[in-house]
C-alpha cells in the first residue's frame, strides 16, 4: 500500500491562515479518500492501493485545485506540496434609498407588522445575465455561475455587519454580479480588477410589487376542521409552520411546488406559477384521512435488511416520477410504514448508493436493492407489502469529463420506467446501485433533453460504461 503526504501552503509558501483546507485522493473507481491539513499546513494519507489517482484540495475561501497522481507499489511513500490560493472575494452591500442596510430594513419591517419581499441572492457570471438564472431559485450558499454567495460564517463576518455577505469567485475579474429573487434579475453591474466591494441600492417597497404573494387554507375533509402542520416550499428548500390551517407567503415570479403535512391527514402537493405582481388565493382545501402503505424489506432468504425507500407516482401522461419528499428508511427488523397517502397507485423501489457514491459515510453500506415495485391504495391501506431484494450490481459511469457542463443521466428500466438519475461534478466517478438486468443508459442534458441512449446489461459485480465513447 501507498502513502501521500506533504503540505499545502499559499502562494507565498506561508500556511494556509487558521482555516485548513482538504485534500483527496479518488481512484478511478470514484472511491475517495478525505483528510483536513494540519495547523502547519500538513497532510497525509496511507492506505493507498497503487494505480491512477485524482488529487483534489481546496475550501471554503479557496479554489478547488486537481491534479493527477499515479502511484506505484515500487515508490510507495510520495510527498507531493501543493499550492493554494484564495478566491476572489467581493464583498457585497445592499441598502435602501436611505441607506439602510438590507438585513436591518427587513428586521424593521418584519417587527412593524409589514410585508417583505423575498431576500436578493448575489450571483456572478461571466457574461450579461439574461432576465432569469434558474439555478439561483434554491441555490443557498451552493455555486451558481461562477460564484458562490456566503451570508453567514467567518468570511462574511470578516467582511463586517455594513454588507450582506462576501462572494467567492471561481474565476477571475471581471464579472457581471447580480441581484437575483427568485430566478428573476432585479439589477446587475459589471465588476473590474481591482474592485472587492460591490454595493447596489434597492427600494423594498418596489421589489414587493414586482413580487407576488399565495394564500391558502387545509382543512380536514370530513369535518372541515382547520389543520395544524407544516408547509414545503420545496424550491426554497423552507418549511413554514401552519397553527390554523391558513397560509400565506410573499415569494418571487416563478414556479414552486407546496407540500402541506398534518399528522394522520393525506399529505397535499400543488405546483403553482406565480407572475410578478400576482395574488393567488388557492381557496380551501380538503384533505381526507391518511392511507398507508406497510411491509418489510428481505434479503432472498428471508433476513431482514435495513434501508431506505423513496415513492413515487405516475403524472397525468403516464410517466413515472419519484418524489424525494417521500422518501423513508425501515426499522431494525425491516419494517417500513408510509403514511400520507391518497388513494391512488404508487411505485415503490430502495434508495440509497451511499457507500458507493460517497465513500466513507458511516452507515451500513448498501448491498440490497429492488427494482421499481407498483402498489395500489385505491381500495384502502395496504398491509404486509414486502419486497424481496436482490444483491445489487454496480453501474460505473467513466469519461464524465469528456460531457458538456450540467450533463446528467437517467437509468429506465425494461419498461421504459425511470429507476435512477445522477449529475456528473468534476473529480468525482458516478456509481449507481442497480439489480441485475437489462436497463437504458439515457445521457442529457441541464434540461433533461435527451442527448444519446444505450442498452445496458448489468450483472453481478462491477459494469462500466465510457460516456466518452
Amino acid at each position: 500500500m501507498c502513502v501521500v503526504h506533504g503540505r499545502v501552503v499559499d502562494p507565498e509558501g506561508r500556511r494556509a491562515g487558521s482555516w485548513r483546507p482538504f485534500v483527496s485522493l479518488t481512484d478511478a473507481a470514484g472511491v475517495r479518500r478525505n483528510t483536513e491539513t494540519r495547523g502547519d499546513g500538513h497532510y497525509s494519507l496511507a492506505g493507498l492501493a497503487p494505480g491512477k489517482w485524482t488529487l483534489h484540495w481546496g475550501g471554503a475561501g479557496y479554489r478547488d485545485e486537481f491534479q493527477p497522481l499515479e502511484l506505484s507499489a515500487e515508490n510507495p511513500i510520495v510527498r507531493r506540496d501543493l499550492t493554494i490560493a484564495r478566491s476572489v472575494a467581493l464583498k457585497i452591500r445592499v441598502t435602501t434609498p436611505a441607506g439602510e442596510p438590507l438585513y436591518e430594513a427587513l428586521r424593521v419591517r418584519n417587527k412593524a407588522g409589514l410585508s417583505n419581499p423575498e431576500t436578493p441572492l448575489p450571483v456572478a457570471t461571466l457574461d450579461a445575465p439574461p432576465e432569469t438564472i434558474e439555478e439561483a431559485a434554491d441555490a443557498g450558499e451552493n455555486r451558481v455561475g461562477v460564484g458562490s454567495f456566503w451570508s453567514s460564517g467567518a468570511l462574511s463576518a470578516a467582511a463586517g455587519p455594513q454588507f450582506m455577505g462576501v462572494l467567492l469567485l471561481t474565476v477571475d475579474l471581471p464579472v457581471f454580479v447580480s441581484l437575483v429573487v427568485g430566478a428573476r434579475v432585479v439589477a446587475t453591474q459589471r465588476v473590474e480588477s481591482g474592485v472587492d466591494e460591490v454595493s447596489f441600492v434597492v427600494d423594498l417597497d418596489a421589489l414587493l410589487a414586482r413580487q407576488a404573494s399565495v394564500r391558502v387554507r387545509f382543512l380536514g375533509a370530513e369535518h372541515g376542521e382547520a389543520l395544524r402542520g407544516g408547509l414545503e416550499i420545496e424550491s426554497l428548500g423552507r418549511i413554514d409552520s401552519v397553527g390554523d390551517g391558513s397560509w400565506s407567503a410573499t415569494l418571487a415570479p416563478g414556479s414552486y411546488t407546496l407540500r402541506f403535512r398534518a399528522q394522520g391527514y393525506a399529505s397535499a402537493a400543488r405546483e403553482i406559477t406565480l407572475a410578478p405582481g400576482q395574488e393567488l388565493d388557492l381557496g380551501d382545501v380538503l384533505l381526507p384521512a391518511e392511507l398507508t402503505i406497510e411491509g418489510r424489506l428481505l434479503d432472498p432468504e428471508g433476513n431482514p435488511v435495513v434501508g431506505r425507500l423513496v415513492v413515487g407516482q405516475r403524472d397525468e401522461r403516464g410517466i413515472l416520477r419519484f418524489d424525494d419528499a417521500l422518501e423513508l428508511a425501515s426499522a431494525l427488523d425491516g419494517s417500513y410504514k408510509i403514511p400520507g397517502l391518497l388513494a391512488a397507485r404508487y411505485v415503490l423501489r430502495t434508495a440509497g448508493d451511499d457507500e458507493v457514491v460517497f465513500p466513507g459515510r458511516k452507515e451500513p453500506p448498501t448491498v440490497w436493492v429492488s427494482g421499481n415495485a407498483e402498489v395500489s391504495t385505491l381500495g384502502g391501506s395496504v398491509r404486509g407489502f414486502d419486497l424481496h431484494l436482490v444483491r445489487a450490481g454496480v453501474l460505473t459511469l467513466k469519461g464524465v469529463e469528456t460531457l458538456p457542463s450540467g450533463t446528467r443521466c437517467k437509468v429506465l428500466d425494461e419498461h421504459g420506467d425511470i429507476l435512477r438519475t445522477q449529475g456528473f461534478m468534476p473529480g468525482f466517478v458516478a456509481r449507481l446501485l442497480l439489480p441485475p438486468g437489462a436497463y437504458t443508459l439515457v445521457v442529457c442534458n441541464e434540461e433533461w433533453i435527451e442527448l444519446s441512449r444505450r442498452p445496458l446489461e448489468i450483472a453481478a459485480g462491477t459494469t462500466e460504461v465510457d460516456l466518452g465513447r
